[in-house]
Formats: C-alpha cells, structure tokens, sequence
C-alpha cells in the first residue's frame, strides 16, 4: 500500500439481503466530504487522515457504532531520527513512494511514535485508533536509494539482519499499543505476521486472492491462497481485526472484473466467521486508491456459514456451505466440473446443477426461494 494516506471503509449493510453486518471496506486517498452520510449509511469504519476529521464526525452523527482510524505511517514519521547510508552519510528514501527511512532500531524514535500517536488520538477524539501502514517484515537495501546520489542504499547491517528487524518492528508496536492504550491499532503486513499481530488489534492483508497491482492475468499460485483464507480463519477467530483486499491494475475489462470479484469475494468467503465482526474484505479495481466501488454480489443472501471450508473430493476445488446457498472456488490454473447435490441458482437467476470451473473462478449459489442481487455495477472499465 502506498504511504500516502488511505482510507478505509468497512460496510454495514442496511438491505434487507444482507447476510452479515460490517463485511466490507474499502481503500480511497480522499473523498468529497457531501458523501459523508452515504458512506456512513453503507460502511461501518473508515481510515483516513487529519483533513477528514470534521467528515468523520459527520459520519458519526449519521452512523454511531462507526469506528474511525487514522492513517499513520510507521517507518516515516518525522525526519529526526534517519537512517543514513552507511558509505555516503546521505539519508534514505524508499524507492517509488520516496519517503525517508527513520531508524525504528532506535528506542527515542519508537517512543517519540507512539507518544505522537497516542497525543493526536487524545486530542481527536472522534477517531478510534490508528492504521500502522509499511509494517515490513524484512528490510532490503534494494528498496531504497541514497537521497543525494540517487544510487542504491548501503543500510546499516543491524536493520537489513532479519531477526534484529523483526524485533525492533516488534517493539515499535509494542509501544505503540502501549501508549494508545484502548484504542485500536491495524497494522499493513503480511509475512511476519504472527508476533506482529500479537501485540496489535488487527492486520490488512493487501496480497488477499488477487492483488491490486497484479493484471488480470496474474495470480497468486493456489498455496498462497490457501495460507491467505487459513490466516483469516485464524485471526479473525481470535477476534481481531482482518482486512481482505483483492484487486487488480487499471485497464482491466468489465468481464475480467466481474470475475476476479467474484472469485476474490469468494475466497473471502471460504474464510469468514459466522456472526462476522472481524473479518472485512474489498475490491479495489485499480492502483489510485481515489473512488469506493460496490459491488452487488456483496449483497448475495447466503445467512451465516454452516461450517468451515472444505476441499472437494477428488478435485482441488473448495466448497463451503450455508444457510441459504453455498460457494466454491477453484484457486488454481485447471479446470473441472462438479456436480452438486440439488439444483442452486446462480446470482443471474439461473438454475444449475453443475459448475463447469474455469481457472481461478469463484461460484456463489443460492437457494432457488432466495432473491439474487441485481447484475454488477460500478465496474471500473478503461
């Protein structure tokens, strides 16, 4: 995700059909402040920054139960305590977004983070917490660059030694938290994430399905998706927060959107708790992070699962099931038929007792007595 501030919106259905509150958010840079009461009677959290501040509680008035983050990024805040190159003496910027590396090995820059942290939750007190963005699980000289030269970064060995990294990462968020103390801290990361979600409220899972800077063609190979739905399953069970963004690069076709939403939402839905809380999922259909899109397979009424995801016999298909319909996902590059029990009905109405699985599809059926959502709209189509 890029530094530059983000926000993000958690739906709470107010239809009808909805099979569970608080599933989804979604990620914009802005948004015009005349939205606030549409986005608070759709979504029930948003991030954003310190301009919006008066939008939130706006929103709060429309919507009480809306819980609120800041975005705060927490490798480069300030510029009192740099990483210098270890040859040139120069300070270090992070290639593409060329925000400048502050040394969390440093105690004072981890305790001046948290106390700026904790002091701007106090004296705002219409937001919840904060959204931690840039939580690395390594550190690696190839992503960074010598400020003044512009050549590759020489970084001191304690930072690009994973184990020292991971620690001082560890500690910057155990300080943090610390210092907010009720409020809530989300973390952006992905690999190290078990001590790191240890001392956290939640984490945002960006690589979820299908990334948003993957093209249509690009996929996650059929082992990451798995390990992404079982980490949901794990974290979202410990009722902490997990944020599921799928997505994909601008230029992609009505057609190939609709298909990867589905197949992502699908996979979001391997994973989701009954009687969710926790567990948020979006689609992002491009890089800019400058609208909120909704989808209206979000609307399927398919209640609360019925028990946990399971991989189809004879097949590397999976299929859940649920009170009022069922879904499956086929995460791989093959493809296969399966047949199924009774007759369903697909989100366009039809009947169907097969699926015929292309590669890396998502099936969402419903019982034929449930009414489906009405066809997609607000794909983003260049």
């Amino acid at each position: 995700m890029k530094k530059s501030l983000i926000l993000l919106l958690f739906s709470i259905f107010l239809f009808p059909i909805r099979s569970y509150a608080g599933n989804f958010f979604i990620t914009s840079y802005d948004f015009n402040d005349n939205d606030a009461s549409t986005i608070a009677s759709k979504y029930d959290v948003i991030v954003t920054n310190l301009s919006k501040s008066s939008a939130v509680s706006t929103m709060k008035s429309f919507n009480p139960s809306m819980k609120a983050f800041w975005y705060r990024d927490a490798l480069c805040y300030g510029n009192s305590y740099p990483v210098l190159d270890t040859v040139t003496g120069n300070r270090v910027h992070r290639n593409g977004w060329d925000w400048e590396l502050q040394d969390i090995s440093n105690s004072s820059y981890r305790t001046y983070l948290a106390n700026y942290i904790a002091d701007y939750l106090t004296n705002h007190s219409q937001f919840d917490g904060v959204f931690l963005d840039d939580v690395l699980h390594d550190l690696y000289e190839t992503d960074f660059h010598d400020a003044v030269t512009g050549l590759q970064a020489h970084l001191p060995s304690n930072l690009t030694n994973q184990t020292n990294w991971r620690s001082y990462m560890v500690s910057l968020l155990s300080a943090t938290k610390s210092a907010i103390g009720s409020k809530l801290a989300i973390i952006n990361t992905n690999f190290y994430r078990t001590e790191y979600i240890a001392v956290v409220d939640g984490i945002f899972d960006e690589w979820f399905a299908h990334p948003n800077w993957d093209d249509a063609n690009t996929w996650n190979y059929d082992g990451v998706w798995k390990d992404s739905v079982d980490h949901l399953v794990s974290v979202a069970n410990s009722s902490k927060y997990f944020l599921a963004q799928s997505g994909v690069t601008d230029g992609a076709t009505q057609a190939q959107i609709k298909k990867l939403v589905r197949y992502s939402f699908s996979s979001f839905l391997m994973g989701v708790p009954a009687n969710n809380s926790f567990a948020k999922y979006y689609f992002c259909p491009s890089m800019t992070y400058s609208n909120y899109y909704w989808y209206s397979d979000w609307t399927a009424n398919l209640g609360n699962p019925t028990g946990d995801y399971f991989q189809i016999q004879g097949t590397d298909f999976y299929r859940r099931n649920f009170e009022k319909g069922i879904v499956m996902v086929n995460p791989t590059d093959q493809t296969g038929k399966v047949g199924l029990e009774k007759t369903y009905c697909n989100l366009d109405g039809q009947s169907v007792s097969e699926i015929n699985f292309s590669d890396h599809e998502g099936v969402i059926l419903l019982n034929c007595d449930t009414i489906p959502p009405a066809p997609p709209t607000n794909l983003l189509v260049n």
